[in-house]
């Protein structure tokens, strides 16, 4: 048993190997906290450019992950029309930060 604690503890000692060749800076960057904060504000004033029902349609199916059935349940609406709302307002939200970005 103190053979195989010490083989993990000399591994874990040691490390691993790394090679700085494979990394990519851009995809193990992370955000500073300015970037994330102006990312939020232009999602909000995207969401802020719907209606009230596009904006709904998105905080459910997207945001909170409901099917569009339970959507249209809880909105009191039909399927197709919760499918249509979702359409228009990624639509609209897609030539938002196009413009914005």
């Amino acid at each position: 048993m103190n053979v195989l604690r010490d083989k993990w503890r000399n591994i874990k000692r040691r490390g691993s190997d790394i090679c700085l060749d494979a990394i990519s800076p851009e995809e193990s960057s992370v955000l500073d906290d300015t970037e994330l904060i102006a990312l939020r504000e232009l999602i909000k004033s995207g969401l802020n450019t719907l209606n009230e029902d596009q904006r709904k349609v998105i905080e459910l199916r997207i945001i909170q992950g409901y099917s569009v059935h339970d959507t249209a349940v809880k909105m009191n609406k039909k399927e197709v029309t919760v499918r249509v709302l979702q359409y228009r307002a990624l639509h609209t939200l897609a030539k938002f930060l196009g413009k914005n970005t």
